[in-house]
């Protein structure tokens, strides 16, 4: 007999008040003699009326009984366990704040700081120029206000030997790290790295494609 999951616990607590009929509440009195009449019929009683400490043979019936319940109601518990057990494996974890939901203000057109994430550099150089200002500000004012972090990539043509190109990739983003901490942004939400000439936002040749190429980017997390 399958006895649904959602009674286990008041077939449990019906079962316990067969074996100690001494509790107030009605209800569950009269699950425990349903119980009672089950059991009495299995170990062949048929009287509904009997008492449960008639004698069999030299047995006492109502220890006999006792056992049984016990048994069944380890049994239902077990089985309640295990169902619910099995449920858990089914529910879905809600995560909050997951980096694969991450948020760039630079690609959102409603926010201030669109399009505002990258500063450029002449040849060779890396300080960084004082028409940047205004997109810093932005950049400072939001860093400010919620905490964000961001890494800030150099970068440079591929005119020079790759070493070379490196360590002129990392003072350009440290020149644009140190302007952002003088506008009051806390240091340790700024990381600067390099990668010189191997990330070129033009792949082409000539002046035009290597002004793209001097530049340092702003990557929120």
């Amino acid at each position: 007999m399958v006895i649904p999951q959602s009674s286990h616990w008041f077939v449990i607590i019906a079962l316990r008040q067969a074996i100690y009929p001494s509790g107030n509440d009605t209800r569950v009195q009269s699950a425990a003699r349903k119980c009672g009449r089950t059991v009495d019929h299995f170990f062949g009683k048929t009287n509904p009326n009997a008492t449960h400490t008639t004698q069999l043979k030299g047995v006492d019936m109502s220890i006999i009984k006792k056992t049984f319940l016990v048994f069944v109601t380890c049994y239902l518990a077990a089985c309640t366990s295990t169902k619910l057990d099995e449920k858990t494996d089914n529910v879905i974890p809600l995560t909050v704040g997951s980096q694969s939901a991450k948020y760039d203000p630079i690609s959102d057109p409603k926010s201030p700081l669109y399009q505002k994430g990258s500063i450029y550099f002449d040849f060779d150089e890396y300080t960084v120029k004082g028409s940047y200002q205004p997109l810093l500000k932005a950049n400072a004012d939001y860093l400010k206000s919620n905490q964000s972090r961001i890494v800030i990539e150099g970068n440079t043509d591929d005119r020079g030997t790759s070493e070379y190109n490196l360590a002129l990739g990392q003072r350009r983003s440290e020149a644009v790290k140190k302007a952002l901490i003088a506008l009051g942004v806390n240091g340790n939400q700024i990381e600067a790295v390099s990668f010189g000439e191997e990330k070129p936002k033009n792949t082409g040749t000539g002046e035009k494609a290597w002004q793209e190429n001097r530049r340092a980017d702003i990557v929120y997390r």
